[in-house]
């Protein structure tokens, strides 16, 4: 019999191979009684820890535990392999782990989540990690490990080591696909690597008999010589709850595989003593009887009364075996309870080596003709990975179609298999094989591996490789190990003959993943030293080509020496310029460059060009800068709108930089479709030359005469913002009082002036004080917050116009002040006022009778939005000028837009003051063109202009008609549409919105309001509506802590939110008879019962509908819902956020569609519902979630409850 010591030796040497029977041979039929000690010992200490796992977990002391008991007889594997084999374990080879050497203190850091523990608290328990040990860091993903071990057997395997690779899955996992990749790879290459399947016979509660391979008819084949075999891999069917038949199998599989590179699956029958995890009870699926029967099985007491009864060990020699176990598994829990808890939640990016350049230092390859050598981008990747392979003899380049002859589909690779044979081979049509393998490959020395995909729309099979494990695998492994799998594929349209699956971007989904760095080329220097630093850089990216761009003849280059890199993170200035800013990245640099020399010829229009070369990072500090310079930020790329890197850019630009600019960021990008193939629709799609120029003259056209340096036209948004003082403050100051100040002043140097109440909208006749920012005696500068008001349609500031001193307060906070009264009063230097710039004055005019003088106002006249697609229109041609009267429905100019020409009239009765553009200029709908002056009496329609003058404009009108007859019909809009729009444009330019969107099932509560409407109105005298219900649900989910904050209001600041105990909730209603739209509000909804809440909004609703609302039933709401849309079958919307407000919610019509419940394809009613919520108080997890309880509410709500 071989000597114990002898034999362990044997299997730590890695070179020592066990040929056929050799194992049989060498113990004569029999294991030695030390080893079996050995093995006794092993399965002790592993069901010895697991119990103390469990009862600190009962106890309170730990979080989370799964269990391994039952899988204790797999120990017998590792004493079957060598120390510099590998182990890919699952989450339940606990007993492997132990016995690999791994000390107990290991297992309790990971279950108490402490800072020195092997994934440093990240990772839950069971998620094996030493790099020490050969034992590779686990995820939760099942089977995503063994692509991964195949990988690694591939790369030992072709560089000629002999060590052997075990990887552990647990049977119901075997249906995963990437088993079955696994398994199929293992036979193709014929590597040396071992798949332990572990069969317990449960996937957590589901049984799997049956329902694994092993149970197919015909899926395993029985050879003369006993043998069994899957797929053409060898299977060893074992009992997995006898440590000597798993270790006598996993000797005879390992020698196969180190002699002969065969794999084998051993397929091990074993149990699962306890429930899955501490989350289970597996007394729910399990009856007494099944865990009964399966406790006859329990692998450690069988073992100790075989031992036992072979007089290997003695009852007492086994009691104090498992005492000593026991004290070293209590000092282990001591010490690890005792480690300090992580600080930090670590980087998902492994550092970059201290040996890479910074930018200033990498070389650049020149600009070189194509007739006189110079590389086409295709040829500088592959130039450059050729360069690479040369330099580190580990990198392998492992893909589809990428061997000679034909060298990838676009020719990337050409003459790459044919220099490097062994190391540049095509794979199968499998992305996650193509991906898992490079990711095992990877793991072993941390060399780059290069995973070729034809294009990045095939990528989605290997998401599972790339987002669980790749990206993850530096940082759940505490820093251990990497990945730096560069993963390369060609991306994006501009070119015939592509479409749907061949023509997409996906960046964004990429980078909304950590761990990954991101590179998206625009030419061939770049895609060169860009390539060159991600395969040194010793991390995961994803480095998308763009196909179109491969091959010009235009972008050619010099051939790129061996340190040309460029660093990620570091944009390039395409061209310089100073009046908008144009951010972009892969194919639509070379449109956005040709967009800009457009409008500079043009249009006189200096746009700067950046490309950012990498997408994560980004070059956030260029971008900034360069909006510092010129103020306008436009961003383009290929990707969709929705979730996409412009509005990242654009959204951390405001954040940084809302300072400087100077008009609202606009992104250009595909919309929000797949790729058609008809190559006119696809372009239809793209950004394109014309769109960004029509963006880049918007942008420059943008008005800013009325800003003082910040953001947006029409004084919406104050310039310069006074920090208010608190109101604790003004209470303590004693005020003067103003006969006191009046003494203090020179005669003749000051004079007290009002500020009055301005009209922010023109339908606002009065506004509620809502706060006073300044009290009496305080020093106030131009521009200054002085007091908060709320008309009916949301709140404002009121400014200082005047650099003073506040002598009079003239109203109270809750009070209602009128249009034009004075609120304060203030005492102005006259040297002050004479440095006021004057307005040049007008041509002075004889006063035109019904025309009075006092109480006059500048109402401004905007572009209307004739059609729902225009954005913007041509002034063709001004048919007033300043002085002359107008009358409501006189035409004022002529205008072009996309769908035709159309022309602007007077809304109002007055006189022309100010012409406010040029005739020729493009001007974005709802910005004023014209200011006419008004009288109060003009706007509420009671002046009446002499009939003189009627007639000379009657008479006018005659002749303008006889001349030509107009082709459309003039719609004059009312106060309340004139309300809408200018909050409209108040919401787009102040509120930083963003929307998301859900689908309500609402077939369930619809049935119950049929059934229970007669009873209700019989009972209640109230007919519920859908409307109500709804609002209901909205009631209720506000109501909720974790939604408190959509019953806030935020301050002027932006920094402080004021939450009240009460939901107020807004809802818009029209007047059938003028379609006016209002929303009246549902104050203290939470006091109300659902009946209560119905008969409320029914009251509001017909005050709307009889022209009885009131100002103060249109304030106070926090979050409004409006269904406009709600019977005209419009699936969804998406509304404006009122100014003051924190969000809205847009209800579409219910649709009867076909959905799936319940395992059947079913006719349900569903309804969209669409949030719309300012970004600068909620996130999306916030507002999703909010949604979400909404939702909820409405597929649960029970209608008989909440009438009884």
């Amino acid at each position: 019999m071989l000597n114990l010591n002898l034999q362990l030796k044997l299997k730590s040497k890695s070179q020592i191979i066990f040929p056929k029977n050799e194992f049989l041979r060498l113990f004569g039929n029999s294991i030695p009684k030390s080893l079996k000690l050995k093995f006794l010992e092993a399965m002790e200490k592993s069901r010895l820890l697991e119990t103390k796992e469990e009862a600190l977990k009962r106890r309170g002391q730990g979080v989370f535990q799964m269990s391994c008991m039952g899988h204790e007889g797999m120990i017998g594997t590792s004493f079957a392999i060598g120390k510099e084999d590998w182990i890919h374990p699952y989450y339940r080879d606990k007993p492997i782990i132990i016995t690999r050497g791994v000390p107990l203190d290991h297992f309790f850091l990971d279950f108490f989540g402490k800072a020195n523990g092997p994934s440093g608290g990240r990772q839950m328990p069971n998620h094996y990690n030493n790099k020490e040990l050969h034992i590779v860091a686990g995820g939760s993903t099942v089977a995503a490990n063994l692509l991964q071990a195949v990988g690694m057997a591939m790369h030992l395997k072709d560089f000629g080591n002999k060590q052997v690779v075990i990887t552990g899955v647990g049977d119901a996992s075997t249906r995963q696909g990437e088993f079955m990749e696994s398994v199929a790879q293992a036979v193709d290459k014929q590597l040396p690597v071992i798949f332990l399947v572990e069969d317990n016979e449960l996937g957590i509660s589901t049984r799997t008999k049956g329902k694994t391979f092993w149970d197919f008819p015909n899926s395993i084949v029985s050879k003369d010589d006993g043998s069994k075999w899957f797929m053409g891999c060898e299977m060893y069917e074992i009992d997995g709850t006898d440590p000597e038949k798993v270790y006598e199998s996993t000797v005879k599989a390992v020698a196969k595989a180190r002699e002969k590179n065969q794999p084998a699956i051993i397929l091990a029958h074993l149990v699962r003593l306890s429930s899955h995890s501490s989350s289970d009870d597996q007394r729910v699926y399990l009856s007494q009887e099944d865990i009964d029967k399966i406790a006859k099985r329990d692998p450690v007491k069988n073992y100790e009364d075989k031992l036992i009864s072979e007089n290997v060990i003695s009852r007492e020699e086994l009691g104090k075996m498992k005492k000593e176990i026991q004290s070293l598994i209590d000092q282990a829990v001591l010490r690890a309870k005792q480690a300090p808890n992580p600080k930090e939640v670590g980087s998902p990016y492994s550092p970059l080596p201290i040996y890479l350049p910074n930018y200033e230092t990498c070389s650049r390859p020149k600009r070189l003709p194509k007739k006189e050598g110079g590389l086409t981008m295709a040829q500088c990747i592959s130039k450059t990975i050729e360069q690479e392979m040369e330099r580190n003899s580990k990198i392998t380049v492992y893909g589809e179609d990428i061997e000679d002859p034909k060298g990838e589909v676009f020719s990337v690779t050409k003459g790459l298999s044919t220099r490097f044979p062994k190391r540049v081979t095509n794979s199968p049509l499998a992305e996650a094989t193509i991906v898992g393998t490079a990711a095992g490959r990877a793991l072993l020395e941390g060399d780059p591996q290069v995973a070729f995909l034809q294009f990045i729309d095939f990528v989605h099979p290997a998401l599972n490789q790339l987002w669980t494990q790749i990206g993850m695998m530096h940082w759940r492994s505490n820093g251990q190990y990497t990945t730096p799998v560069v993963l390369m594929a060609s991306y994006g349209a501009y070119t015939p003959g592509v479409g749907a699956y061949h023509a997409a971007t996906s960046e964004a989904q990429f980078a909304h993943n950590p761990g990954f760095n991101i590179v998206i080329p625009s030419n061939a220097a770049d895609a060169a030293g860009l390539l060159r630093f991600a395969l040194r850089s010793k991390r995961p990216v994803i480095y998308l080509y763009p196909k179109v761009l491969l091959h010009s003849s235009t972008d050619t280059i010099s051939t790129p020496d061996k340190d040309c890199m460029i660093p990620f993170g570091v944009a390039r200035i395409v061209k310089p310029g100073e009046d908008v800013t144009i951010v972009t990245y892969g194919n639509t640099v070379k449109i956005c460059t040709q967009a800009a020399k457009i409008a500079k010829e043009q249009y006189g229009i200096n746009a700067e060009v950046i490309d950012l070369r990498t997408i994560v990072p980004w070059d956030e500090r260029t971008v900034l800068n360069s909006i510092k310079k010129t103020g306008k930020l436009l961003v383009v790329h290929e990707d969709a709108k929705t979730c996409g890197m412009a509005g990242e850019i654009v959204s951390e630009m405001i954040t940084q930089g809302h300072q400087y600019l100077k008009a609202p960021p606009l992104r250009n990008t595909k919309t929000d479709d797949f790729n058609p193939f008809q190559y006119d629709l696809n372009q239809a799609i793209l950004p394109s030359v014309e769109s960004v120029v029509q963006n880049l003259v918007k942008l420059q056209e943008y008005k800013t005469s009325n800003l003082k340096g910040d953001l947006f036209a029409d004084n919406l948004i104050s310039a310069k913002v006074e920090k208010p003082k608190k109101i604790e403050e003004i209470k303590e100051e004693k005020p003067k009082q103003i006969e006191e100040i009046k003494k203090e002043k020179l005669p003749g140097e000051y004079q007290i002036l009002h500020i009055t109440l301005p009209q922010v909208s023109p339908s606002d006749q009065d506004s509620t004080l809502i706060k006073l920012n300044a009290k009496i005696g305080d020093h106030v500068k131009q521009g200054a917050i002085i007091a908060e008001f709320e008309a009916s349609k949301g709140s404002f500031e009121l400014e200082s116009p005047y650099d003073g001193e506040i002598v009079g307060i003239l109203a109270k906070e809750g009070d209602i002040v009128l249009v034009n009264k004075p609120v304060f009063e203030i005492h102005v230097s006259n040297t002050f006022l004479e440095n006021i710039p004057k307005e040049k004055p007008a041509k002075p005019t004889e006063p035109e009778k019904g025309l009075k003088e006092e109480n006059k106002q500048l109402f401004p006249v905007v572009v209307p939005r004739n059609s729902p697609s225009d954005e913007d229109a041509t002034i063709v041609k001004f048919l007033v000028k300043p002085d002359d009267i107008v009358k409501i429905d006189q035409p004022l100019a002529d205008c072009e837009a996309n769908k035709g020409s159309f022309t602007i009239t007077s809304p109002v009765n007055g006189r022309v003051r100010q012409i406010l553009v040029n005739e020729g200029e493009i001007v974005p709908v709802e910005v004023p063109v014209i200011r006419i002056e008004v009288s109060d009496k003009s706007l509420t329609g009671e002046d009446k202009i002499s009939e003189k003058s009627n007639e000379k404009v009657n008479q006018q009108e005659s002749q303008s008609i006889s001349q030509k007859e107009p082709e459309y019909q003039e719609v004059i809009l009312s106060k309340p549409q004139l309300q809408v729009g200018a909050l409209a444009l108040k919401s787009q330019l102040e509120t930083p919105t963003v929307n998301i969107q859900t689908e309500v099932n609402m077939t369930k509560i619809e049935k119950q309001r049929n059934q229970l409407k007669k009873k209700i109105e019989e009972k209640y005298h109230v007919h519920v509506t859908v409307t109500d219900i709804i609002l209901w649900a909205v009631n209720k989910a506000m109501q909720t802590d974790h939604n408190s904050t959509f019953r806030g209001i935020l301050d002027k600041d932006g920094k402080k939110l004021k939450v009240s105990k009460n939901v107020n909730l807004g809802f818009a209603a029209i007047n059938q008879l003028n379609e006016d739209l209002y929303t009246p509000v549902v104050r203290n909804a939470n006091k109300l019962n659902f009946i209560q809440f119905c008969e409320k909004v029914n009251s509001l609703s017909q005050k709307v509908r009889n022209n009885e609302i009131k100002l103060d039933d249109l304030q106070g709401a926090t979050l409004t819902v409006t269904n406009v849309g709600f019977a005209t079958k419009v699936k969804t919307g998406t509304p404006f956020v009122i100014p003051g407000q924190l969000g809205m919610i847009g209800v579409g019509s219910i649709m009867n569609l076909p959905r799936f419940v319940d395992g059947m394809i079913i006719p349900c009613n569903v309804l969209d519902i669409n949030l719309v919520f300012d970004h600068r108080m909620h996130n999306g997890s916030h507002a999703t979630r909010f949604l979400e309880d909404i939702r909820l509410y409405l597929e649960t709500m029970d209608l008989n409850t909440l009438i009884n």
